[in-house]
């Protein structure tokens, strides 16, 4: 068989790909940066890469209005869903708490006489079943005040647990049927590549996440490493 000859890319073309890069990179380092920083909170971060994001499109002289009209008409749409379920979560949060259940549900686990992490190892099963049918917002709503209790009852660390948390969420984008990525990539897709094709396509990419999800739980100093940096404890 013949093999492939090597391309080499002149000069100017390469400078040309490397601008390409800077912009989104920029982008990347500005928004971690403001968090890591403490200049603004990870939903001010949003904020700030959502206009750091309209400045690189008027730079690229892309930007139009009929852009930002969709783009706002969609931010306000997603805004609102979110809204609702924010609404009804907040709402079966606090009737939970008023009615006592998350002490009763930490007596109870603290009664049973099982080893902690049976019961953490339920806990990620039963946030990766949500994740495929609900997003994150409703299930940190929904779960959060049942399992917090039972994390500090347990002497977990409710940080390690809240990054448990967060990489079960990434899990619950990229798995169907309801995963939030799996339809954003069939929307950008070329025609001839089903949703099906997609679903079918996202098993090596839960395994690796399921992977780095054992490996946070074996070794907590993996998640807890940089939040320590940071804080100085």
């Amino acid at each position: 068989p013949s093999v492939p000859r090597a391309e080499i890319l002149p000069l100017g073309k390469k400078i040309a790909l490397f601008k390409a890069v800077v912009a989104p990179v920029s982008l990347i380092f500005l928004v971690l940066g403001v968090i890591y920083t403490g200049v603004a909170t990870p939903t001010e971060a949003a904020g700030v890469g959502a206009f750091g994001a309209l400045l690189v499109s008027i730079i690229n002289r892309k930007f139009s209005w009929k852009m930002f009209r969709e783009a706002s008409r969609g931010a306000l749409f997603v805004t609102v869903m979110v809204g609702w379920i924010v609404l009804g979560a907040k709402s079966f949060s606090h009737v939970y708490i008023a009615m006592g259940v998350p002490e009763f549900l930490s007596g109870i686990i603290s009664g049973l006489g099982v080893n902690r992490w049976v019961i953490i190892v339920m806990m990620q099963l039963i946030l990766l079943i949500l994740g495929c049918f609900i997003d994150p917002m409703g299930i940190m709503m929904i779960t959060i005040p049942v399992f917090m209790p039972i994390i500090e009852t347990l002497g977990f660390n409710p940080l390690w647990f809240g990054i448990l948390f967060t990489v079960n969420m990434e899990i619950g984008y990229i798995t169907p049927p309801f995963g939030f990525n799996l339809f954003y990539l069939k929307g950008v897709a070329p025609p001839s590549i089903t949703l099906r094709d997609i679903y079918k396509s996202i098993a090596p990419f839960v395994a690796l996440e399921l992977a780095g999800l054992a490996l946070i739980m074996i070794f907590p100093q993996i998640a807890l490493w940089l939040p320590q940096t940071m804080t100085g404890k």
